[in-house]
């Protein structure tokens, strides 16, 4: 088996490629992303700080701005973004109702 299979994507955000599992210090145990906690700490990690792609969330929403749409370049370029972008305005909606 080569170093494809073994850091195939896992996780929240799919997390793939030897280099991304040694940022995590995970490369010796690559399953461990699979677990929630660990999963959800390396999606919200990965965006605060621009692992994936190089671009923060910080770039996309602040105080002041909301692109969802853009901040997709975050964790996956264009892909669905819009798509996405669209479940956030649901999400956001309801959160809003809660409060």
């Amino acid at each position: 088996m080569g170093d494809g299979w073994r850091f195939r994507g896992r996780g929240l955000v799919q997390l793939t490629g030897r280099r991304n599992y040694e940022i995590y210090g995970v490369a010796n145990r690559p399953d461990i992303v699979r677990e929630l906690d660990f999963s959800a700490r390396i999606l919200v990690l990965g965006m605060r700080d621009g692992v994936f792609t190089g671009r923060k969330l910080e770039h996309y929403i602040t105080g002041s701005q909301c692109d969802y749409v853009g901040a997709r370049a975050i964790i996956n370029g264009k892909d669905k973004a819009r798509e996405i972008a669209a479940y956030a305005r649901v999400f956001e909606r309801g959160a809003a109702k809660t409060l």
